[in-house]
């Protein structure tokens, strides 16, 4: 079942599927159970700077590579985990590179295909370019997190490394030793 527009006319999936895409609401692809590469959308195709036939039959981890949690905060999962355990696809950020060597980032929704009998299918899924939002972000979450004049670790950011050391040290029952220094007008020096 399928809602009506206004004039009567139910329209076509394929046709709203490309209006989601000429909007930039989103891209579609699709696996087969080896994780490979079996559909991807004209937008998708598009931004990529490839042609399908180079797209298609290649691993999924080969296009969508995992990003570093660093920069932004946000821990995931890596997107093989993921695909090993057939697990649902949520908010998953990947990087993708085109073919003119720029990076984008894509966010990708994607949920496991099963047949009647339970067996894995593959992964149907969405995916976004968020890549504005997450440069922003990364953007932030450094200047959160570094000292402007000297690029190294702030305050905020020391005190989370050794919470997390001293923790890590305390589970399993070790030892470890911490020297600071203090440099007086450090800003002059």
């Amino acid at each position: 079942q399928g809602s009506v527009a206004a004039d009567g006319v139910r329209p076509e999936r394929s046709v709203v599927l490309g209006e989601v895409e000429e909007l930039g609401i989103g891209m579609f692809w699709a696996t087969d159970a080896e994780d490979r590469l079996t559909f991807l959308s004209q937008r998708a195709i598009a931004d990529l700077g490839a042609d399908s036939e180079t797209l298609i039959g290649k691993p999924l981890t080969r296009l969508f590579l995992d990003v570093d949690d660093e920069g932004t905060g946000t821990a995931q999962r890596s997107l093989a985990f993921k695909l090993r355990a057939r697990s649902k696809l949520d908010e998953q950020i990947v990087a993708v590179t085109n073919g003119r060597g720029s990076t984008r980032w894509w966010r990708l929704n994607a949920r496991p295909l099963l047949d009647g009998n339970g067996n894995f299918q593959g992964y149907r899924g969405s995916a976004v370019d968020i890549s504005a939002q997450y440069a922003y972000e990364t953007q932030v979450a450094r200047q959160s997190q570094v000292d402007e004049l000297t690029g190294l670790a702030n305050r905020r950011k020391l005190g989370e490394r050794l919470t997390a050391m001293l923790a890590a040290f305390r589970v399993s029952r070790r030892s470890c030793a911490l020297m600071m220094l203090d440099l007086d007008r450090f800003k002059q020096v």
